[in-house]
């Protein structure tokens, strides 16, 4: 799970209505009891022990079901947690502690994000790129599934936003551009699909199918 709902998302410009999020994050994960007594779920970030048990009071409805792990607590209470573990030049670089759960997001077999956030959204995109076709089925994890958190977004709609310029499991419905434009007073330009890059989705097209191309061409200018 990538648990966006802090602050920064809940008393900001953004105004996320957390209580909508929370509980479609616990409606998400209790579909995931379906023939099991237990649930163990991975929190994305830098939590330790007292945070994730912080984190876990907000979705106390589920805590006879439910187990909220870190890497913190996965690893053992050691003095820093996993930065401990890193090289001292690593110890200052956000960045590379992102690569590692943005690595998690992908590998892991159900990933839960947040639709109104860029990591979660470049996370399931990754996915999808490495998935066999549209059916939602990770190749490099069998049964993997993909799921954002129904319902919630912030009053700027960045999820609205995101959903139309990053689609990562449906076949994309009229312009994008269009659906961009009409989600949030924030996106100003509209474009028509035919004006589209030839490395773009086009509408129609899935984007297992644009892939491809799009890294060809990305390498191809990279060379150039």
């Amino acid at each position: 799970l990538h648990w966006r709902g802090e602050t920064d998302m809940s008393h900001s410009a953004h105004s996320l209505n957390t209580t909508i999020y929370r509980r479609g994050v616990v409606d998400m994960l209790a579909a995931q009891r379906i023939g099991r007594n237990h649930v163990h779920c991975l929190i994305l970030g830098d939590l330790n022990a007292t945070e994730l048990r912080t984190l876990g009071v907000h979705f106390s409805a589920s805590s006879s079901w439910l187990s909220l792990h870190s890497k913190a607590t996965l690893l053992g209470a050691r003095p820093g947690g996993l930065r401990s573990m890193l090289p001292a030049h690593l110890l200052d670089m956000d960045d590379f502690i992102g690569m590692i759960d943005f690595e998690l997001g992908v590998r892991i077999n159900y990933f839960v994000g947040a639709p109104f956030s860029s990591f979660s959204v470049m996370i399931a995109l990754w996915r999808a790129a490495i998935a066999p076709s549209s059916n939602r089925t990770n190749v490099a994890v069998p049964g993997a599934h993909t799921d954002m958190v129904m319902g919630a977004d912030t009053v700027d709609r960045l999820g609205a936003i995101f959903d139309a310029a990053f689609p990562f499991t449906e076949r994309l419905l009229g312009d994008p551009c269009n659906r961009a434009h009409n989600a949030s007073p924030l996106v100003r330009v509209q474009v028509r699909p035919e004006e589209l890059p030839d490395a773009w989705v086009r509408p129609g097209e899935t984007i297992h199918s644009t892939l491809p191309s799009m890294r060809h061409r990305l390498l191809h200018q990279q060379r150039n």
